[in-house]
C-alpha cells in the first residue's frame, strides 16, 4: 500500500477488496474493517 504524509492512498478500497476476496475462498476474518484499519496505521506510525 502507498501511503503519502501518513496517509494510505485508497486504504478503503484496499481493506474491501480483502474482504470481498476473503468471502469469495469461504474465509470470515476474524477482525473487523475498523481494526485492520488501526493495525495499518499503528505499522506506519511504528515505521
Amino acid at each position: 500500500m502507498r501511503t503519502y504524509s501518513g496517509k494510505v492512498f485508497r486504504i478503503e478500497e484496499h481493506i474491501n477488496r480483502l474482504f470481498k476476496s476473503a468471502h469469495s475462498i469461504f474465509i470470515e476474518l476474524p477482525i473487523t474493517k475498523k481494526e485492520i484499519r488501526k493495525a495499518i496505521y499503528s505499522t506506519i506510525k511504528l515505521n
